[in-house]
């Protein structure tokens, strides 16, 4: 099993996950949530 592999594959996408966070502001954050919900729907 490459348990290693798969743990080093997300902690690249857990980091890339950090960066589009302090990236965006918090509202735009929020607005593409609530566009993504009304997709949804």
């Amino acid at each position: 099993m490459e348990f290693g592999h798969q743990e080093h594959l997300a902690v690249e996408f857990f980091n890339s996950l950090t960066i589009a966070y302090q990236n965006k502001t918090f509202r735009g954050k929020l607005l593409n949530t609530l566009l993504k919900f009304k997709k949804f729907k």
